[in-house]
């Protein structure tokens, strides 16, 4: 990771950001503001962050997936969309994967790892916290993505935190597109992470079958939708 490029990019998107009151979009300002703007009850995820303490003083090479602010946001997703089956491609630990679960405890969601020790850390944590509302797979993404496809019949969420190797995460995108639901939210965690993975934004960008893509830096938002609207892409604050 290039962090002088991160940090560049950073500013750039803090600089073009919009938030509610640039958003003319009904569907759009709807979601900014009851999805993104109310705020969470954090002693609902209280045992979450204690496990979370525990794994980062564990394990100090700092391979924690995903930030609390970014976990927040994902819980803010979850909340709003409120879907039944949710794809979690890239979990190592499980935190995000907890966070989601606990958001929503009528979600079931079906979480990927590729490391057997670090998905052995993150069952022992589902136990510990009583989330008994994931199914988690440890594998390759290649072998495993199709084989949770065919299991969870339907996606009305799905969050790709990871690759094998960063081109393949238009590949993950077309293998579980013919399994969302009419308005699925695809959310791709590290689409600034390096030059890859923002050529692939880009890309997802400009695909015409992605009527609204939201940059929010830390993660890229793709909504789908069955209802006839203009293509927009955004470049939004997280809240």
């Amino acid at each position: 990771m290039n962090r002088k490029l991160l940090s560049k990019d950073r500013i750039h998107h803090l600089l073009l950001a919009k938030d509610e009151y640039s958003l003319h979009s009904p569907l759009m300002f709807d979601f900014f503001t009851k999805g993104l703007k109310p705020g969470l009850d954090k002693t609902n995820y209280r045992c979450i962050m204690n496990f979370e303490k525990e794994i980062t003083k564990k394990y100090n090479d700092g391979k924690i997936s995903c930030s609390r602010s970014n976990n927040m946001f994902l819980c803010k997703l979850v909340r709003y969309f409120a879907p039944e089956n949710i794809l979690e491609v890239g979990t190592e630990f499980g935190i995000s994967t907890q966070y989601m679960a606990r958001t929503n405890h009528n979600a079931t969601v079906f979480s990927i790892g590729n490391s057997e020790e670090k998905t052995s850390v993150a069952d022992k944590g589902f136990r510990e916290n009583g989330i008994n509302n994931v199914k988690l797979f440890s594998g390759l993404y290649d072998q495993l993505l199709p084989e949770c496809l065919e299991k969870m019949r339907r996606v009305d969420f799905a969050c790709i935190n990871k690759a094998d190797n960063d081109d393949k995460i238009m590949r993950y995108i077309e293998l579980i597109l013919p399994y969302c639901s009419k308005e699925c939210p695809i959310v791709i965690k590290g689409i600034y992470e390096n030059e890859e993975m923002k050529k692939t934004w880009q890309e997802i960008c400009e695909d015409k079958r992605f009527m609204i893509c939201a940059d929010f830096f830390s993660f890229g938002l793709i909504l789908l939708s069955d209802k006839p609207l203009q293509k927009q892409n955004y470049r939004l604050k997280m809240r």
